[in-house]
């Protein structure tokens, strides 16, 4: 039995389960296939003529992944969307992604995760999956809506988007100004949008019922969606929500994993450099004059004293170096971590210094430049 490593450790970063055949050659008439099966870990030799056919190896994947094999416009078996100029190919980790998504849609699972880092192109991942979920009928008469924090998130959802064509008419629409176009396949909107309280008192995402979405795509997912906003994406307890961010897992966004659960699939900042599909970084140190000079409390009010008193500003946030060699009266200021600003806050009555323990944070004094 010939060695195959190299083949098995060639094909191990695509996290792809697949049956590996190779042909082996030794003398002019030794000729046979070495196959090594990722899904049994198990390796046997082959004749040229008893290489297993496509369907076997579909077949055996699908055992493997609890998934139907014959499923009627399979979306796993559909081809992806191929860009007509060519500039755009999907990459492997983004196939990969698409397939784990697609697998745990088939699986009916509801709550869907990926994290990948930013410029690896979740947005075109997201895409692909809806272009094989639509185009194969598999979502021939649901909903998708593509959900974001920000304007410039959603347009990027929508120029993406744009190649994907279900049914007649207009398929996408944008989610404006508090009102839910009817009739529509893809929807891009964003929380706030989503929020706007109507002249009947519902809120834009009460318009419809709580199974208007078949799949919600919550872009940046760590950023939103666990506080106020959480009531969109419990409106629709029934539908598919994939989140997608680049932020690994923190103690500052457990809430994330909380709902969601751990990602399907990962794909690090690391791994795009190695890869080179991203470029690698350099951190430069910046000193501000703040860390440097510290800032003078005295000279601060008498400078900001002029532009306050033409506000209706009660009071104005300043940041102040802790370690000033006594120019901050903050009274803890001594125990506070050297290289860091704490704000302190200046009453304009009487111009009286005083901290507010309410607010009281620290943020870094540095920026890390990359």
């Amino acid at each position: 039995m010939r060695s195959i490593r190299p083949a098995q450790d060639y094909s191990r970063p695509s996290s792809t389960l697949k049956c590996w055949v190779s042909i082996s050659l030794t003398l002019p008439m030794d000729i046979g296939l070495e196959e090594w099966d990722f899904t049994t870990n198990t390796q046997r030799s082959l004749a040229m003529d008893k290489m297993p056919a496509p369907e076997i190896l579909w077949q055996r994947l699908c055992d493997y992944r609890a998934l139907e094999a014959q499923r009627p416009g399979h979306p796993l078996l559909y081809p992806y969307w191929r860009d007509p100029t060519g500039q755009k190919r999907v990459r492997y980790y983004q196939e990969v992604a698409v397939n784990r998504v697609i697998e745990q849609i088939l699986r009916g699972e509801k709550r869907i995760l990926i994290n990948l880092a930013t410029g690896t192109g979740k947005t075109f991942i997201a895409f692909q999956v809806v272009w094989k979920l639509i185009r194969s009928g598999h979502f021939a008469n649901k909903r998708v809506l593509f959900l974001a924090d920000r304007v410039v998130l959603r347009s990027q959802g929508v120029q993406c988007l744009r190649a994907v064509q279900g049914g007649r008419g207009r398929p996408r629409a944008e989610i404006e100004a508090g009102e839910i176009p009817r009739g529509r396949q893809i929807y891009f909107g964003i929380y706030q949008g989503l929020y706007v309280l109507g002249s009947d008192g519902l809120r834009t995402f009460e318009q419809v019922p709580t199974d208007y979405f078949d799949l919600i795509i919550i872009d940046e997912c760590h950023r939103s969606g666990f506080g106020t906003w959480n009531e969109i994406l419990q409106r629709f307890p029934e539908a598919v929500q994939l989140g997608m961010t680049a932020t690994p897992k923190r103690t500052d966004n457990i809430d994330t994993y909380a709902y969601f659960g751990e990602p399907v699939f990962t794909y690090s900042l690391g791994q795009g450099i190695d890869d080179g599909f991203l470029a690698n970084y350099k951190i430069h140190t910046v000193t501000t004059n703040f860390d440097a000079d510290g800032l003078d409390l005295q000279r601060a009010i008498h400078e900001g004293q002029t532009s306050l008193s033409r506000r209706t500003w009660s009071r104005a946030t300043c940041m102040v170096r802790p370690t000033l060699n006594g120019r901050c009266p903050c009274p803890t200021a001594s125990s506070a971590i050297a290289g860091t600003y704490r704000p302190c806050c200046v009453s304009t009555a009487g111009w009286k210094r005083r901290w507010s323990s309410a607010s009281a944070r620290t943020t870094p004094s540095r920026s890390a430049i990359g």
